[in-house]
């Protein structure tokens, strides 16, 4: 008996295994099973933490993005010893975290970033820049 493949949309005998078929492999990598250790959960939150939960390319730019990812400076691909590092670690915003991943955003510049702690432009307002010392927070945000 001959059935349509989901995959191609030509006919083939039943038991044909169709080469456009998505093979998945069930083999995970060291990278793979390093985002789920409590160890990575751990130093992403102390990174987000040392970063002010900011963007830290967008706070070069007197913008407040929280909606961060760390990220690897030197992919985990490149150098595993370094997954752990802070120097290495970096939070971005979603936009910025590409550009770094596609290489539009130079290492040099972000190892720059990690390498300094973070500075707050000046707040509008006193009580702006207690919320600030205090919770480490920001209190607004500007998104794109």
């Amino acid at each position: 008996m001959k059935k349509t493949c989901p995959y191609c949309g030509h006919i083939h005998p039943e038991g044909y295994e169709c080469p456009k078929k998505v093979k998945r492999s069930k083999n995970k990598t060291n990278i793979d099973r390093f985002r789920s250790t409590s160890s990575w959960q751990k130093k992403r939150q102390e990174i987000a933490q040392r970063d002010l939960y900011l963007c830290r390319v967008c706070l070069e730019s007197g913008i407040f993005r929280t909606d961060i990812e760390v990220h690897h400076i030197t992919p985990m691909s490149a150098d595993y010893s370094l997954r752990l590092n802070s120097g290495n670690l970096i939070s971005l915003c979603h936009t910025h975290h590409e550009q770094a991943e596609d290489g539009r955003l130079p290492a040099s510049r972000l190892r720059a970033l990690a390498g300094m702690p973070p500075t707050l432009p000046p707040a509008p307002c006193r009580r702006c820049a207690e919320g600030f010392q205090t919770n480490a927070q920001p209190l607004y945000t500007k998104k794109l």
